[in-house]
Order: structure tokens, then C-alpha cells, then sequence
């Protein structure tokens, strides 16, 4: 579930592999199906609220929030996608996979610009700093925290 930037969207994804997208202002909905018969793991918008990335199925896909036309298909994990997070200024997208396994993307390109990997097993979550310049992922026992431009580890 995620709330678009201008709070009117919010998408709703599925076991079965729909997003839903719900006008909260009219009540239209429109159905999308990033991972057909995969659950939707995770959803989030850029902060312009132009796009949005959902994961699921070792992909994550960047989708245009007005035309609902995919934009690009993001495939280097080889697990299940646990986490899509738009970097604050927009320019980035970081994906992460239940294994550990980092990725931060230029989504224009669809190109990885940076592979971070983790030991600590199990990923329970990724994300930004709120100022863009940190990664931090976590597990059940372990926090870990990279710079986000050249992937060295800033704290344990």
C-alpha cells in the first residue's frame, strides 16, 4: 500500500500480481498488473509523483502515474524484490531483495549504478536517508548503513 505525494492516489497491490489505483478525490479506479500471478511486494512514487516502481518477482518495474504505461523493467536480482524506494530528489530508485542484495538505479537508463550486498541475511527493509546521502538496510538482528554515491559502509 502507498499513498502518491499529492495524497488523491493510492495503490493497492496484490497477491495475485494487480496494482490497484485508487482516485481517492473521484472513486475511479484503475487496475494494472506489473507481475502477472506474482504477489506485489512493494510500491512507491517518486517524490514529484510523475512515477511509481513496484517489485515483486526478482523485477521491479517504473511505471508513469498519469498514462499507467511502463516505463522500464529493472532485472538484475536473482530473489524476490522486497523494496522499491525513490531516492529524494527522484533522480534514483533503490530496489532490494530478500537476500540481501542491494541495487540503487538510474531508472532513465534502467542501468544499476551501484550494488551494495549485505550480510545479514534476511532483508526486512531498505531505504534513504531523508537528505539522499545514506542507504540503511536492516534484518531481525542487524542494521547496516552505506554511503548512497560510492557504496562504502558508513556505520554497522
Amino acid at each position: 500500500v502507498s499513498l502518491s505525494p499529492s495524497g488523491r492516489i493510492l495503490g493497492v497491490g496484490t497477491v495475485g500480481g494487480q496494482l490497484h489505483l485508487l482516485n481517492l478525490k473521484t472513486g475511479e479506479s484503475r487496475v494494472v498488473e506489473p507481475q502477472p500471478g506474482q504477489w506485489v511486494e512493494s510500491i512507491d512514487w517518486s517524490p514529484d509523483g510523475k512515477r511509481f516502481a513496484v517489485s515483486g518477482h526478482h523485477v521491479a518495474q517504473v511505471w508513469d502515474a498519469t498514462t499507467y504505461e511502463l516505463l522500464a523493467t529493472l532485472s538484475a536480482h536473482h530473489e524476490t524484490v522486497v523494496k522499491v524506494d525513490w531516492s529524494p530528489d527522484g533522480r534514483r530508485l533503490l530496489t532490494a531483495d530478500s537476500r540481501g542484495q542491494i541495487f540503487v538505479w538510474d531508472p532513465d537508463l534502467a542501468k544499476p549504478s551501484l550494488v551494495l550486498t549485505t550480510p545479514i541475511g534476511r532483508l526486512v527493509s531498505a531505504a534513504w536517508s531523508s537528505d539522499g546521502y545514506r542507504i540503511i538496510a536492516g534484518s531481525d538482528e542487524k542494521i547496516i548503513v552505506w554511503d548512497a554515491e560510492n557504496g562504502y559502509r558508513a556505520a554497522d
